[in-house]
C-alpha cells in the first residue's frame, strides 16, 4: 500500500496582513487636520522606519517628491479624505502590499492578495493574465491565463496603472507597473468589475464581482478543510486570524504524534506574510515546497497613525530573510512552476510533484 502523503498549499494564508488590512475599515477618530504636519510626519516615517525605501525598481525620495504638493494643498471640505487618497496613491507607487494607507471607503480600491482572483504580467508589450484563483469569481465566469487584457473599467491597462498611481506610466518601473495591473484587476473594494480580454481570437467582456466578495470569504471561511486526491491527503487552505494581536513572546516545542509521512507544501501568489513565512519554514526543516511566486509582502508589520492627519498606515519596517540569508520576497519554492492555480480538470502543483517522485524512482 502507498505511504500516505501530505499536501498544504498555503494560497490563502494571509494571517497577519490581513488582520491589518481589517483594521483599516474602522472608522477614524476625530482628529485637528493639518496638511502641512501630516506630510511631514509621513515622509519621516518613511525616511526612519520603512525597511524598503531603497528597494531595487523604487526611487523612494523621486515617490515623495512627485506628491509632496499635491499632499500638502488637500482644501476642505474633505481635506482629511484628499490627502488619505494622496497617501494611497504614494503606496501605490511604492508597490509592496504590506503598504497600506486608510481609513477605507467603498471608492478605495481593493487590497491585494487578499482581496484579488486574478494575477497578471506586462511584458514590455501586452497586459496578460497569467492565474486565476481557483476559489474566485473570475474562473467560475470563465476567465483563464494567457488572455490578453484589452480593458479594465473601459480603461486602457496602462491608463488604468496611471489612475493607481498617479503619475504617468513612462515614469514608472517594471515593479511599479505590475503592482498598479493587479490592483486595476482586483478593481474598487465594492464594486462590480469590468474586464475586456482577448485569446488572439475573439474578444469578450466579464462583468465579475467585486473582489471584497473574495476577501470575506477568507475572513469567514472554515478554519480548515481536508480533502484527499489518490495517495494524496490535501488541505486546501487555512484562511482565518486566529485570536487577537499579539503582545507577548511565544516558544514552539514539540508535542504530541509526529506525522511520518512525506509532506509537501504548496504556494503561489496569493501566499503571503506569515503563508510565505510558513513555507520557508517547512523548507528548512526538509519537507518539499512546490508552487510559482509568492505575493511578497515585504516587512515585519507596524500600525502608525500619521500625525496631524486621519491616516493609518501599515508599514514593513524590518526587512525578513530566510535561515540562509535569502530576502524573504527572493525566495522560490524548490518544485518550481510557472503556474500553480488549480481549475476544474488540472492540478499543477499534484502534477509537478508526481513528476518529482517518479524522476527520482
Amino acid at each position: 500500500m502507498p505511504k500516505p502523503r501530505l499536501i498544504a498549499p498555503l494560497g490563502g494564508l494571509l494571517l497577519l496582513w490581513a488582520a491589518a488590512a481589517n483594521a483599516q475599515d474602522r472608522p477614524a477618530s476625530p482628529v485637528a487636520f493639518d496638511a502641512a504636519k501630516a506630510w511631514s510626519s509621513f515622509e519621516k516615517l518613511f525616511h526612519e522606519e520603512y525597511g524598503y525605501f531603497d528597494r531595487a525598481g523604487v526611487d523612494g525620495d523621486a515617490v515623495l517628491a512627485a506628491f509632496a504638493d499635491r499632499a500638502t494643498a488637500a482644501k476642505a471640505p474633505r481635506s482629511k479624505k484628499d490627502q488619505i487618497d494622496t497617501l494611497q496613491l504614494v503606496s501605490h507607487n511604492f508597490g509592496p502590499p504590506h503598504f497600506i494607507v486608510g481609513p477605507f471607503d467603498a471608492d478605495d480600491w481593493a487590497i491585494v492578495p487578499t482581496s484579488s482572483d486574478l494575477f497578471g504580467t506586462y511584458d514590455g508589450i501586452e497586459f496578460r493574465i497569467r492565474e486565476v484563483r481557483r476559489s474566485g469569481d473570475a474562473l467560475v465566469k470563465g476567465v483563464r491565463p494567457g488572455r490578453t487584457v484589452l480593458r479594465i473599467e473601459g480603461q486602457t491597462p496602462r491608463a488604468a496603472t496611471e489612475a493607481i498611481t498617479g503619475r504617468p506610466f513612462g515614469a514608472l518601473s517594471p515593479i511599479q507597473i505590475g503592482f498598479a495591473f493587479n490592483v486595476a484587476l482586483a478593481g474598487h473594494r465594492k464594486r462590480i468589475r469590468s474586464l475586456d480580454l482577448t485569446d488572439g481570437q475573439r474578444r469578450r467582456t466579464f462583468m465579475l464581482a467585486a473582489t471584497s466578495d473574495q476577501a470575506n470569504r477568507v475572513r469567514t471561511g472554515p478554519l480548515l478543510d481536508v480533502e484527499r486526491q489518490g495517495t494524496f491527503g490535501v488541505i486546501p487552505y487555512e484562511a482565518r486570524v486566529l485570536g487577537p494581536t499579539r503582545k507577548f513572546t511565544e516558544y514552539v516545542a514539540p508535542y504530541g504524534t509526529r506525522y511520518t509521512g512525506k509532506v509537501y507544501v504548496a504556494g503561489g501568489h496569493w501566499t503571503g506574510s506569515m503563508g510565505e513565512g510558513l513555507m520557508i519554514g517547512f523548507d528548512a526543516i526538509g519537507d518539499t515546497t512546490s508552487g510559482t511566486d509568492h505575493a511578497h509582502l515585504l516587512g515585519a508589520l507596524s500600525n502608525e497613525t500619521i500625525e496631524g492627519s486621519a491616516a493609518k498606515v501599515d508599514i514593513g519596517n524590518e526587512q525578513l530573510f530566510t535561515v540562509t540569508g535569502l530576502p524573504r520576497e527572493d525566495y522560490r519554492p524548490q518544485l518550481y512552476l510557472v503556474q500553480a492555480e488549480r481549475d476544474e480538470d488540472h492540478d499543477p502543483v499534484l502534477t509537478g510533484i508526481d513528476r518529482s517522485v517518479d524522476s527520482r524512482n
